[in-house]
């Protein structure tokens, strides 16, 4: 019952609230957002443009663009909320000749096609790094002509798997550069590329909203993940990778013995921290990721609705040293890569 009330309650502040005040996750980071707008945005020769920093997925992924990139910069949210500001600074960027980094959230989605129209309109020059096509029933993309046109003024396109390599490709002929997701190489120097101290705890980083769209019982699926800890002797801890403490997500995801993820910046986090993880899919981002990246197999989140189905696939997997090949060689040669158009991006606009 108290968490139908929770996700109601967030269901009604992001509909009726966020789209005037969004708070990003903590007043502090409301303040710390106002205060950078008016002390960096137009002090320096980029901007870096995502979502907002409320998601760790999103916030994660615009600091790994940020690392690759290893240029200073301010910051525009181009959700609801934040799209007041945007479109204030926009016009004032292309005057100063700053340049757009964006990346970082479900940028293809139509909840931001008035921000790709106000990007086009502006004549900012702009990069996308790390961007990635999401397909799910009842969850539609931008339209093809205005993603096209996103294709085609883009001066530099990075994206994180090949299904969105391949779908940009049918909409322009842009030189598009596959790569992982940048949150990959933010992770991996802030922890030195080292696993964390492993406890005996299973992570079960969970989308509810589209879960529930995919037709998933979160209360059943929870319920089956809590009676394999009793049964194996783990501790069971949940997570909705929602909120600001960055520091605190990773070392949640490195000290767990194994992570059950529905969100795809759960399985990011724990392949780039070398730590097992059983992919749930009730999208497709999920799906594009661990097939472009691994060697894993994943599992239609449906299917842990069946307590056999469940405590099978966690069994095997905790018997396996790798879930993927090379691991280690594959994610450096990954890292570097994403480096190397970081640098490329430094010779082209700075």
């Amino acid at each position: 019952m108290l968490e139908r009330i929770k996700n109601g309650l967030g269901w009604r502040y992001q509909q009726f609230v966020e789209p005037t005040i969004d708070l990003y996750g903590d007043i502090p980071s409301f303040v710390k957002y106002q205060y950078q707008l008016k002390t960096k945005v137009l002090k320096h020769k980029a901007v870096y443009i995502y979502a907002n920093r409320r998601n760790i997925g999103d916030y994660i992924s615009h600091l790994g663009v940020r690392e690759i990139t290893g240029i200073q910069g301010g910051e525009l949210y181009c959700s609801k909320g934040g799209h007041k500001d945007l479109l204030a600074y926009l016009e004032r960027c292309r005057e100063k000749g700053v340049v757009a980094l964006i990346g970082g959230g479900g940028l293809f989605q139509p909840a931001f096609e008035l921000f790709w129209n106000s990007l086009l309109a502006s004549k900012v020059e702009f990069a996308l790094i790390g961007v990635g096509v999401n397909q799910m029933a009842g969850r539609p993309l931008l339209p093809r002509e205005l993603l096209s046109k996103v294709v085609q003024r883009a001066e530099s396109i990075h994206v994180r798997d090949n299904f969105t390599l391949e779908y940009l490709q049918t909409l322009n002929e842009a030189e598009i550069t596959l790569g992982v997701c940048p949150s990959v190489n933010f992770i991996n120097r802030s922890t030195h590329g080292q696993k964390g101290d492993s406890t005996n705890t299973l992570l079960h980083v969970v989308h509810p909203s589209d879960l529930r769209m995919s037709g998933v019982s979160v209360e059943r699926l929870r319920e089956n993940l809590r009676q394999f800890c009793k049964e194996e002797g783990f501790c069971y801890r949940e997570s909705d990778n929602m909120g600001t403490n960055v520091t605190k997500a990773i070392k949640d995801i490195r000290s767990a013995a194994l992570v059950v993820s529905s969100r795809l910046h759960g399985c990011i986090m724990s392949y780039a921290s070398n730590t097992p993880f059983v992919p749930l899919y009730c999208d497709k981002k999920t799906e594009y990721f661990v097939d472009s990246h691994t060697d894993k197999k994943g599992y239609e989140a449906v299917q842990f609705q069946d307590m056999k189905f469940t405590r099978g696939v966690l069994k095997k997997e905790l018997t396996e040293i790798s879930s993927y090949s090379n691991v280690q060689g594959v994610l450096q040669r990954k890292i570097k890569e994403n480096y190397d158009f970081g640098e490329s991006l430094r010779a082209k606009f700075f």
